[in-house]
């Protein structure tokens, strides 16, 4: 896990629905912790493979905290170990 990946999931958490990668770096922006785009493209897929975010089925390219990453922000859940 990185620190962009803890960001990353605060977003997902702190905006309570579904974004796009460019809703994510929006909404960091927002929240005051600026996640470069090219770290999003490179870090949601692999959050996505350990389970704490959700690709939703219909819309493959909007995203939703899981209930593991949620845990895992909580202190709750150890994920798997991600590459960089």
């Amino acid at each position: 896990m990185t620190g962009s990946d803890d960001s990353i999931l605060e977003v997902l958490e702190e905006s309570d629905s579904a974004l796009s990668m460019k809703g994510i770096e929006v909404n960091s922006y927002v929240l005051g912790n600026t996640i470069p785009y090219p770290t999003i493209q490179r870090r949601v897929p692999k959050l996505v493979e350990a389970g704490l975010i959700d690709q939703l089925e219909e819309y493959d390219k909007w995203y939703l905290i899981s209930e593991d990453g949620s845990a895992y922000l909580e202190g709750e859940h150890t994920p798997p170990d991600l590459e960089d």
